[in-house]
């Protein structure tokens, strides 16, 4: 008999944490083994049992551990668990930092639920799984005609020009907008615009991304 996939649902959200438990159920192939609204929840029973495909969602609650070291420390501590983000946030930026971290995919909310069972089993047989969508906004943040190899992570400063470079730099070291336009001899306001369009190009939105993006870098 063909070994079932075993899961693991966290979810905070009850309403999405059981319309996926009666989703996956219908499939006699997946074993849910677990489905938690808290990762001290999870990762108790992490400790006596492992799945083979762990279902996440990426902002959970504010007393939460962040997404991104949630995903960091499994795929440390437990690399034979594969996971699977699923979650409304899908600024490309964000999801590189998840493929960073270790995760092995991202499913999108707005997906329709019928397609996470194939999402699911890519996970399972080492492939990364990334919409279409999502992996042409990938690709589109490399020079020339570089493409997105499965399984690769993207350098997201590639297509990045000098001076915004200069000016991501510059904030990483801690510097205000107008600390950097003494810097350079520039106006405020162009500064301000070079930092919009680096931050659009790395597909992030606050200061805050930036540096955890550039953490998952070093």
């Amino acid at each position: 008999m063909r070994k079932r996939i075993s899961l693991m649902i966290l979810d905070d959200h009850d309403v999405v944490r059981v319309g996926l438990e009666a989703n996956l159920k219908q499939y006699q192939e997946f074993e849910i083994v677990g489905s938690f609204a808290q990762s001290s929840q999870l990762l108790a029973v992490f400790r006596k049992q492992l799945p083979d495909v762990l279902l996440m969602d990426f902002s959970l609650g504010s007393n939460e551990v962040d997404g991104l070291n949630l995903i960091q420390s499994i795929n440390v501590r437990y690399p034979e668990c594969k996971v699977l983000v699923l979650s409304s946030v899908d600024l490309v930026g964000t999801v590189n930092l998840m493929l960073r971290a270790g995760a092995r995919g991202f499913f999108s909310k707005s997906q329709p639920v019928d397609a996470l069972a194939g999402a699911i089993h890519s996970v399972y047989a080492g492939r990364v799984y990334l919409t279409v969508k999502m992996m042409s906004e990938m690709n589109l943040l490399l020079s020339g005609d570089i493409k997105l190899e499965e399984g690769k992570v993207l350098d997201p400063y590639s297509r990045l020009s000098p001076r915004e470079r200069e000016v991501v730099r510059c904030c990483l070291d801690g510097m205000s907008t107008s600390q950097i336009a003494e810097k350079f001899s520039r106006s405020i306001k162009t500064v301000s615009t070079q930092k919009k369009a680096a931050f659009q190009k790395l597909g992030i939105n606050t200061d805050r991304e930036l540096f955890l993006l550039n953490s998952k870098l070093e």
